[in-house]
């Protein structure tokens, strides 16, 4: 096996078993309409939905400071910095890293502008901004610019021993007249749509009435009465549109955290992540800290409503919310609590109502069924979906699947790290027995099946297997004819499409004859350059020949005649893997990188929103 197959089979492989991607697969995990394909159907009609599968959105880590919009749009800042701009169900529609230090909070008006409070660095003696932006990410403008209120001694934090000459502003707040609140450590600022300074709320830190003691957490209402909980206390006090102390209650809080690493045992409650008050005056609160986190709801005297833990989500990953950046919003009538790679939802009485959650991890192979039904092999198992991109089932847990193959009614996959087995399963997963195709050693990666879906091929990476279905006994194809077969596609001709890696470093398509003689390997590479590993190949119905190029992020053309054509790489592939094309000459494929399937048209190479 060549140098540079296994040296890539050997990144796969630690890839697939580290920490999850950013982005993932997204579905309703508590979706009541899993009936399976029974059989592939005929005559589906051209897919309609929303691709990427699994858009970077809802499932990606770190949804920080997640924000609804009235025409059902989300919008949250993830980990690295980056603002993505979601529809409802958490498919991405605009997503950009703004020229700043750190994002410290986000905003969005009625009319969908974007306010962002920021630093130009991470750094002390930074200055700080009020900025505001489109939704695709255009800059507007500065509103508010901080670098003149150096050394105000109410913005440093008296608790944190790395405090900042001042504070960040954090958490701006836009009503429906435009004016913008931020809050900046122990007060909350209130300005005029221009960034006026109007007034201030807050008579500074500390735990008596009107002050504000940590960095709150606020709700402003219609008539500017502003509701503010902080970090060190159990109240929400109430100030009025003028900025002055009205009243306060005690909050249901549900975190006592005790921290005994100073040898003093310190009673400190869970940090409130974000705050929503309903029109009939109750709110809802997110709190964390350490290994618990909870979304509490509560009334306007303080009465206990209810408080959800996230037990009820049945997930095996993670049991109940712990601890991690939990940020809740509205819409819809519904909660949606941002946590960790998912946003569970929650009706108004608090009851589950299902989520969006990580499916997948490396995307390495697709099939779809004439249905239109997609099996989408990866990293952990083999994940199915309708034709609109909504997750349906996953089975095959523990396995790495990086070929897929499917006949009238059995899906076939392979395992690399399983020597010499294919796998078969049921359209609705379950476990149909194994073939055998090879002895020890063999490490499947690419699988095809012909157009009677009668025969099956399996490339190892040593040697290409031809399989009849009928008999399950594997034959040795084109021996003698490549160095490191690494990927294999069965013509709608008769003849076989094999990706050979020549001594182990050049990918070259060779096709072969039905009985396994080599026909040509006339592809024009001086033309193309150089493919690089390639795991992936598949032909429309024009004949046309797409290679994938797993290290080079794109996929290559061939006219049938070996005639390079283009390439393909808008969608920022990331190691994209195994392709499928359906009958209407639409191509998917398996963007390991980015842990989704991508569309793109055969006609201009276009990637498909839908």
């Amino acid at each position: 096996m060549g140098t540079l197959y296994k040296s890539l089979l050997a990144i796969l492989l630690l890839t697939q078993t580290a920490c999850s991607f950013n982005a993932a697969l997204f579905g309703w995990s508590d979706d009541s309409s899993k009936t399976p394909a029974t059989d592939p159907g005929t005559g589906a009609a051209k897919v309609k939905g929303s691709f990427p599968l699994g858009a970077f959105g809802f499932t990606t880590e770190h949804k920080m400071f997640l924000k609804s919009t009235a025409d059902g749009k989300f919008v949250f800042k993830t980990f690295t910095n980056e603002i993505v701009v979601t529809d409802s169900l958490g498919a991405v529609l605009h997503r950009f890293t703004p020229a700043v230090g750190e994002v410290t909070g986000i905003a969005v008006d009625s009319n969908n502008k974007l306010y962002i409070t920021c630093t130009d660095s991470v750094l002390p003696n930074f200055t700080r901004y009020l900025k505001k932006f489109e939704l695709d990410g255009t800059v507007i403008g500065n509103l508010v610019t901080y670098g003149d209120e150096d050394g105000n001694p109410s913005d440093a934090d008296p608790n944190d021993s790395n405090t900042y000459v001042v504070g960040r502003p954090s958490s701006p707040f836009v009503t429906s007249d435009g004016t913008v609140y931020v809050a900046i450590f122990s007060e909350i600022r209130k300005y005029n749509a221009a960034g006026v300074l109007q007034d201030t709320i807050g008579l500074g830190h500390g735990a008596a009435d009107g002050f504000i003691q940590g960095n709150p957490v606020y709700y402003v209402e219609s008539d500017g009465a502003v509701y503010v909980v902080d970090d060190y206390t159990t109240r929400l006090q109430k100030f009025d549109s003028n900025g002055d102390f009205v009243s306060k209650i005690t909050w249901p809080k549900q975190i006592d955290y005790i921290d005994n690493t100073s040898g003093i045992p310190v009673n400190i409650q869970g940090i409130p992540g974000s705050i929503i008050r309903n029109t009939d005056g109750s709110f809802v609160l997110t709190e964390y800290m350490g290994n618990e986190g909870f979304v509490v709801a509560f009334s306007s005297a303080g009465t206990f409503l209810w408080a959800k833990d996230g037990s009820d989500r049945n997930d095996a990953d993670y049991p109940v919310f712990n601890g991690n950046l939990m940020y809740v919003s509205k819409y819809n009538n519904k909660y949606y609590v941002g946590f960790r790679d998912e946003v569970a939802i929650y009706n108004s009485d608090g009851t589950y109502a299902g989520n969006h959650k990580q499916r997948m991890t490396g995307a390495a192979s697709v099939v779809r069924l004439a249905n239109g039904t997609f099996y989408v092999g990866s990293g952990n198992g083999i994940h199915r979906y309708n034709a609109k991109g909504e997750w349906q089932e996953s089975f095959a847990a523990g396995r790495m699947i990086y070929g897929l193959a499917a006949s009238d009614s059995v899906l076939y996959a392979v395992d690399p790290t399983t020597s010499g087995l294919i796998y078969k399963y049921s359209f609705d997963g379950t476990a149909q027995g194994t073939i055998t195709f090879a002895g020890p050693g063999a490490q499947p990666m690419g699988l095809s099946i012909d157009k009677d879906k009668t025969t099956l091929y399996v490339a190892d990476g040593a040697s290409v297997y031809k399989i009849p279905l009928s008999t399950e006994v594997a034959a040795a194809f084109g021996t003698g004819n490549y160095d490191v077969p690494a990927a294999v596609s069965a013509q709608k001709d008769g003849t076989v499409i094999v990706i050979d890696i020549v001594g182990g470093t050049t990918t070259t398509p060779k096709r072969f004859n039905a009985d396994g003689t080599l026909a040509s390997t006339n592809f024009d590479l001086a033309t193309s350059g150089a493919i690089g590993m390639s795991l992936g190949v598949a032909t429309d119905s024009k004949g046309r020949i797409y290679v994938s190029a797993a290290l080079g992020n794109k996929v290559y053309v061939f006219e049938a005649n070996g005639t390079f054509v283009t390439t393909y790489t808008s969608g920022s592939l990331s190691m994209p893997f195994g392709m499928t094309i359906d009958q209407h000459d639409d191509l998917f494929v398996a963007d390991s990188g980015n842990s989704v399937v991508k569309k793109f048209s055969t006609t201009d190479g276009s990637i498909q929103a839908e």
